[in-house]
């Protein structure tokens, strides 16, 4: 018996190595691939004969290293890892879950170091105790080989299948041909798409710094995407940045109804406050839709309005009265009399953000109601629209809306 270990020796014990204790690697993973396709069909996932010669391989593989690194062998060792990490893409391409992977290789090393034990009987502690370290090392090498593997794959499987999507979203938007992405994809082009131009706001943390924020748009923005597609499942197109972006939807897919969830869903997801507008459209009206719906989120966000998802029957006032026009300009010098009165000019923006109701206004403006009447006189003597009445104060609140949009827009 040698209790001598010198490195890069042979672990050895009664004159026999830990590979000839292991004996026949092809046996072993022949019993452990059965063991654990017994376990399979036991739960009702019973898998075919391809599959389970394909594992034994790789099972192989992962024993060949571990009695190549038990004896010594090192060179060997490396070589073997090579079927590892072509079985690990696969796996990644097969959508096979990597914890899965790990436990059936965890289970061969638990498998092998039985083995190993039960038939080094009467060898002393010191040789089990170098092999279980070794077999440890070992363990490492194969699930970060594997790991490795898979990851690398992984990336890349995502990142086709972002491609190809993108191309579509990028040529429909366009209004480019799309039979050549769609013939080599198998994506079909939907009769019509719903539609949805999308803002999301600038998170900042402490530091404040422009990093910072791409990070956290960056992760807003992977938050997004795994929403939409837990949503939408496949048939959402989008062309999304840290700002936001553009969602195509199959009409079918989506009713009217579901858009106002799926801003919810996506809004909760990301936990932002997403505000966007939507209409449907045909694959050749997307690029002139897409147009218009961007024109109006511009107009949500320069009247402030609450995020949320819009259509144009919502925004149609405020749409035609931002519109180049001379009537524009006229509501746009209706309030110049109260440029130098910003007292009144917040409380006609109070009276009418609370619908005309004066006892709201006074305790948002925490004054009297009275004073409340009196600065509504003052607004009407000094702009010759009486905010009492009904027809001025739509003249009033129209002009509002004009002077808040040259405001924002300047």
């Amino acid at each position: 018996m040698t209790t001598e270990y010198p490195d890069g020796s042979e672990l050895v014990s009664t004159g026999v190595t830990a590979s000839e204790t292991a004996m026949d690697t092809r046996a072993l993973a022949d019993e452990l691939v059965r063991h654990l396709f017994d376990s399979m069909v036991s739960r009702g996932a019973a898998p075919d004969s391809g599959t389970r010669e394909y594992v034994t391989d790789v099972t192989q593989a992962c024993l060949d290293v571990a009695v190549a690194t038990l004896d010594g062998r090192y060179k060997s060792a490396a070589r073997s890892l090579k079927p590892l990490e072509v079985a690990a893409a696969q796996w990644a391409r097969d959508g096979v879950p990597i914890e899965r992977i790990n436990h059936a290789i965890h289970d061969g090393f638990r498998l092998m170091m039985e083995l190993i034990s039960s038939n080094a009987f009467g060898t002393d502690a010191n040789y089990l105790a170098r092999v279980r370290r070794v077999a440890m090392e070992v363990l490492e090498t194969v699930t970060s080989t594997m790991s490795f593997a898979y990851v690398k794959e992984l990336h890349a499987v995502i990142a086709e299948n972002h491609r190809i999507p993108r191309s579509l979203t990028v040529a429909l938007l366009g209004g480019h041909d799309t039979s050549t992405i769609t013939h080599e994809s198998g994506i079909k082009i939907a009769r019509s798409y719903s539609v949805l131009a999308v803002h999301f706001p600038t998170r900042r943390d402490d530091n404040n710094s422009t990093s910072s924020t791409h990070i956290i748009g960056g992760r807003v923005l992977r938050r997004i995407r795994v929403s939409l597609a837990a949503q939408c499942s496949v048939s959402a197109l989008s062309l999304l940045n840290i700002d936001g972006g553009i969602i195509l939807i199959p009409s079918s897919r989506c009713a009217d109804g579901d858009l106002d969830r799926l801003v919810v869903g996506l809004s909760e997801a990301a936990d932002i406050e997403l505000t966007a507008t939507c209409a449907e459209a045909e694959p050749e009206d997307i690029p002139a839709v897409v147009e218009h719906l961007r024109e109006l989120l511009n107009l949500v966000r320069q009247l402030q309005f609450a995020p949320g998802l819009y259509r144009f029957a919502d925004l149609a006032v405020e749409y035609q009265l931002t519109r180049p026009s001379p009537a524009r300009r006229f509501l746009g010098e209706m309030l110049a009399p109260l440029d130098a009165h910003p007292m009144l000019m917040d409380t006609l923006r109070t009276h009418i953000g609370n619908n005309f109701n004066r006892r709201r206004s006074a305790r948002d403006l925490n004054i009297h109601t009275n004073t409340i009447d009196y600065r509504l006189k003052k607004i009407g003597e000094l702009t010759g629209f009486d905010p009492t009445q009904p027809g001025d104060l739509w003249h009033l609140q129209s002009a509002l809306i004009v002077r808040k949009a040259d405001v924002e827009s300047a």
